[in-house]
Order: C-alpha cells, then sequence, then structure tokens
C-alpha cells in the first residue's frame, strides 16, 4: 500500500526492528540508503519519508562541483538502539549511480567512461566523497560508518576506499 508520496511503506515495515546481525538487513539497507541518495536528487519528500522509515536522517549532501547534482549523502542514525560495531552503523557514506536526466545525463556519463577507459581512481567526484567520509571517521570511527554505493556510484565508494 503506497502513501501520499508513493513509498510502499509495507515494504520497509521489518526495517522498523532490523536484525543487524543479520546480514540480509544490513544490505537492505545499505542499498535503500543508496535509494535515498536517489530520491534526493528527483523528489525530496520521498527521499525524507524513506530515511524516516530506515530510522536514518541526512546529515550532509555530497554535490557535484560541475552540476550541482546531489550524488552522495550522509546519512546519521537516530534509532532507538544505540549505534555501535555489529549493531546500527552511527553514519552511512552512500553514492548513486548514473541518472539520466538532461541536468545529470552529461556529467554521469562522462564519469562513466572515466570508469571504463581509465580507472575509478580517475572519477573526478572520489576526492570529495573522500573529504566527507573523513569527517565521518573523525566523528565516529573505523569501525561504525558503512560506505555503499550502486553503479557509478560503487566505483566512487571503492576508489574513496583504497584512498583512505
Amino acid at each position: 500500500m503506497a502513501n501520499e508520496n508513493g513509498i510502499d511503506v509495507t515494504r520497509f515495515a521489518h526495517f522498523a526492528n532490523p536484525d543487524w546481525k543479520d546480514p540480509v538487513h544490513r544490505r537492505c539497507i545499505a542499498s535503500s540508503l543508496v535509494n535515498v541518495v536517489y530520491l534526493l536528487e528527483t523528489n525530496e519528500n520521498q527521499a525524507n519519508e524513506l530515511c524516516c522509515l530506515l530510522q536514518f536522517e541526512v546529515k550532509q549532501t555530497v554535490i557535484d562541483d560541475h552540476d550541482n547534482s546531489i550524488y552522495g549523502a550522509i546519512f546519521q542514525w537516530h534509532g532507538r538502539m544505540k549505534a555501535c560495531p555489529g549493531g546500527p552503523p552511527s553514519e552511512v557514506v552512500a553514492f548513486r549511480g548514473t541518472l539520466l536526466r538532461p541536468r545529470n545525463i552529461f556529467h554521469d556519463l562522462v564519469e562513466d567512461l572515466r570508469v571504463a577507459i581509465a580507472h575509478y581512481d580517475c572519477i573526478s567526484r572520489v576526492e570529495k566523497g573522500l573529504q566527507s567520509l573523513r569527517v565521518s571517521l573523525y566523528d565516529n570511527g573505523y569501525n561504525n560508518v558503512w560506505l555503499a554505493g550502486h553503479l557509478l556510484g560503487a566505483p566512487i565508494a571503492l576508489g574513496i576506499a583504497m584512498n583512505l
């Protein structure tokens, strides 16, 4: 059943109390937060509602200097359970993939080509993402920050991890 923002809340009902030791639950939450990054660029109301359902809030967005698009976000846990290693993460740094919208398509495809032809460390978005991750790591330690990405966001996340 979809709510007024178009989100099928029944799909996320089991995340009200996830099993943080279950790798499937952890993956689903990470991928849902990557989905929120897409929504931040396309439908902010849906993004905010999905964050609430997942018990996270957007702490900061990561914006591309070339096209001013949101390609990443830092999410902070605000659920009832205490954030801890083996439990919910304090923060998740997530990156979206290619968006084929007029505002995004050119630069996203250029970044895709850089990954295909050169290497993920040539992506212009890696350095800014790395700066965002360093702030999260400084605030929360290395044991309690997740890094996630989808499509173009995956090599961004990998490039960031390799540059730490």
